[in-house]
Parts: structure tokens; sequence; C-alpha cells
């Protein structure tokens, strides 16, 4: 297992494009680090650089407490699974999975039982034959993490693997990425945009926007202690709402508001601990197993998502809506 370090890194292209600036991370041992953000933020650019894809233009990467800044792909034994799987199409997957082991001189007993040690931890042994073309979109990815792990490598790097399929096999493949991760232990850096897959996966989350880490921490942190309205808004659903109190202006998930008729409220004021106001449905919106509801309270409108077998207000209701404030985002 390996600990990566970032110490100051940059990336610049052409004469002043600062792509990645002042990145810094300190990757564990056997840790699974998702970094997230939105297109363009400069992920991708972090996790070729530590594959040696592209060179920073300053700072430092470590593997180990050794410098890896300039040294070759292939002598820094780390792993990296693409987007677009990048498989051998020539290949059977039984060769795309042997393949990097063949580069290594291995003997010809030792691949034939780690490919399929390998196939079998990943249920494609009955795939070995096939080639590239006659695989699903999820077996083709499964075949891609099986090269990246029959290496063994220190680290593995991993560059929106789930991106191109489906929304359900998306979800399953997350599963079986985590389990895999658990079984094996081996560190891993994953960029995605998909906050719910960064939620899922990772032991820590680090945020980026613009070339710059904005936070770093586990999931349960970022999600209830955003460090600001980027943060917060970027891991929302349905919608944060402004509440302004006496000491300032916090911030309250859709989800964190509860609806009730008006009549149920009746004659409820504040609280210290909960806030109650008033106000007239303007629209609603059907999401499964949400109900969104848009509410005017005074000049203001609030967001709220409430689960759908909540009595069915219709937009020209008055209603009442319910914020504790513990669920305030203090941000």
């Amino acid at each position: 297992m390996a600990e990566i370090k970032y110490r100051e890194i940059y990336k610049v292209y052409g004469k002043d494009t600062e792509a990645v600036k002042g990145f810094n991370l300190h990757v564990r041992e056997g840790e699974f680090i998702v970094i997230v953000g939105p297109s363009g933020c400069g992920k991708s650019t972090v996790l070729r650089m530590t594959a040696g894809l592209e060179k920073a233009t300053k700072g430092k990467i470590y593997l180990n407490n050794k410098d890896i800044t300039n040294t070759e792909p292939k002598k820094r034994d780390i792993a990296m699974v693409f987007q677009n799987y990048a498989l051998y199409e020539n290949m059977t997957v039984y060769n795309n999975l042997a393949f990097p082991l063949k580069i290594r001189r291995m003997k010809k007993h030792d691949i034939d039982e780690r490919v399929k040690k390998t196939a079998e931890m990943l249920k494609i042994m009955d795939l070995l034959n096939r080639k590239p073309s006659e695989l699903s979109g999820g077996e083709r990815q499964r075949t891609a993490i099986g090269r990246a792990i029959i290496r063994e490598p220190e680290a593995f790097l991993m560059d929106e693997p789930l991106s191109n399929l489906d929304a359900k096999l998306r979800i399953r493949l997350r599963y079986e990425l985590k389990a895999l991760h658990s079984k094996l232990g081996i560190t891993t850096i994953y960029v995605t945009h998909d906050k719910s897959e960064a939620m899922f996966l990772a032991d820590r989350i680090a945020v980026m926007r613009d070339g710059e880490i904005i936070q770093v921490g586990t999931p349960d942190e970022i999600y209830r202690k955003p460090i600001d309205f980027f943060v917060a808004d970027f891991f929302e659903d349905y919608g944060l709402n402004r509440y302004v109190t006496s000491d300032g202006e916090y911030l309250i998930r859709a989800e964190d508001i509860d609806i009730k008729a008006d009549t149920e409220a009746e004659g409820i004021t504040s609280s210290g601990e909960e806030i109650f106001l008033s106000g007239n449905i303007s629209s609603k919106e059907f999401m499964g197993s949400k109900i969104i509801w848009h509410v005017t309270c005074g000049d203001k409108m609030y967001i709220v998502a409430g689960k759908s077998d909540i009595e069915a207000f219709a937009p020209g209701d008055t209603v009442s809506l319910v914020m504790k404030e513990k669920n305030f985002l203090r941000i």
C-alpha cells in the first residue's frame, strides 16, 4: 500500500492558464480518496500528473516519501483506469489481463494463475475468450479494472471510470468497487463529478474548484459542515434556502424543512430550537420518492423537499414551514 503526498502542485498551460494551483493533499496508506468537482476544475489533471502522463509545472509528488514528480510512468508502480476503458480491441479478455504481466516477463504458469484469480474476483471468468467488442459496458469496465488490479500496484488511479455506464449499472459497480477496495486495501484516488459516487465510495473527499482544493473531509463532514456555499450547493440534491437571524445568515437544505397544514401550526410561535413560517405553495414537482414544493413566505421563496406520501398539498394552499436550528449550515 502506498502513501501519496502532493506539495504545492501547479499545472500551467501556455503562458498563464492555471489548471491546478497550490494543490496540497496527503493520501494515507490504504485510503480511498475521491477528488470531486465540476468539469474543468483540474481534478483529472491532478490524476494525470500522479500517473506521469503530464508533468507538474511546479511542486512535488511523493510516493512513499520518494519524489516521483519527474519519474517515468512505467517506473511509478501506479495503475490507472480510464473513462474510456482503453482495452486492446484485438486481444481477448484473457490477453488484455495478461498483457501487463507479459511485459514484466513473468512465467506463463504464474500469469495464468493470476489472470484466473483476477477474473474470478471480478466475475468475468466466462468472458476470458471474448474480445472487447463482444462485451457490454459493465463487462468492459470490469476488464479494465482487472488489468489494473492484476499488476498488484502500489496505488490505483481511477478517472471517472463509471461515467459511460447507465445509471443502474453505475450504482451496481459502485458497490463492487467498494467491496473490491475493502478486500484489496490498495490506496485509491478516484476522480468524479458525481456527488453520489463521491459520498458512497470515499473515506475522504477532496472538493476542487478552479484548480484549487476547497475542502477535504469525510463524506459526513463535507455534507454537514461545508466550508462555503459552493461546497454546500454541490452536495445538495434539491436546493438550499437562506434564512436570516439576528446573528447572521444561514443555509438550510430543502429536505431539512418540514411542511405542515397551516392549521397544525396555528398559534405556535418560533422558539429557540424551531422556527415556524406561514406561506403559500407556488408550485409542486413530483420526483418519485420526493415532492418538491416552492413556498412563498412574505418576500422570500423556500424550496422544500418532502416524502411523496405527505398530504398532497397543492399550489395555492396555505402551509406552515418548520425549520430546526440544529439543521442550519453555519458557513
